[in-house]
């Protein structure tokens, strides 16, 4: 039976795709896209909503990355980095909303939530053997696409975005699974 550090990570993927999912859905605009920190800065209810659902979600991974998958690794300095940018970046632009003199703080944080989140990925590709490698190679070269997608497709930013995010959430997950 593993570590209670590994199961975080799964009420913290669940949390975050059935909050954030709900976020877009119930406000996205076609006609006028923005990001998802964006949507959640317009209205009070939603930006505490997303900031706990970041808050919560960040400190689940947290337990899992640094608790359950890095000392199972040879190597873990790398994942730990990542680790640390990904979850710092996500804790902070939880508290940092997108908005007024808060907007190019919130980017960079969200951006460098991204850079963790994709190195993450990278990084458990190169650590995991067999099977697990290849799953997160997947993942790592889908969220490297939609991270070019979201420059290139404006008008689809949030559904991009959103992928990007699950799939991390994703490569996390399988890392886990790959170290019981």
């Amino acid at each position: 039976m593993p570590a209670w550090t590994f199961y975080p990570v799964f009420v913290g993927t669940i949390v975050s795709m059935a909050g954030l999912g709900r976020i877009a859905v119930t406000t996205h605009d076609a006609a006028a896209p923005k990001a998802l920190s964006e949507l959640a800065a317009a209205e009070e209810r939603l930006l505490a909503r997303f900031r706990n659902i970041l808050l919560l979600c960040g400190t689940l991974f947290a337990i899992t990355v640094f608790g359950f998958i890095v000392p199972r690794l040879a190597h873990g300095s790398l994942v730990a980095v990542f680790g640390a940018l990904m979850i710092g970046g996500e804790l902070l632009a939880a508290v940092v909303p997108f908005r007024g003199k808060t907007l190019r703080p919130h980017l960079l944080l969200a951006h460098t939530m991204g850079i963790g989140m994709l190195g993450l990925g990278v990084s458990f590709w190169v650590a995991l053997g067999g099977h697990f490698a290849a799953l997160e190679a997947i993942l790592a070269l889908s969220m490297a696409a939609c991270a070019l997608l979201t420059v290139v497709d404006k008008q689809h930013y949030i559904v991009y975005e959103l992928a990007f995010i699950f799939s991390s959430h994703l490569s996390i997950v399988i890392a886990a699974l790959a170290l019981t």
